[in-house]
């Protein structure tokens, strides 16, 4: 449970830094922070 918290407060620090890179690396950036959304979800 604990590692599962860990990896949303990390990703959630990771959507917030996008804004302040470039696009490409936002854009790629938020695919794999849906991607691990995703993969998230699924396990719950």
């Amino acid at each position: 449970m604990n590692k599962k918290n860990f990896i949303i407060s990390t990703d959630m620090s990771e959507f917030s830094n996008v804004k302040n890179k470039p696009t490409g690396f936002s854009l790629i950036e938020l695919m794999i922070a849906m991607a691990v959304g995703l993969v998230l979800l699924a396990a719950v």
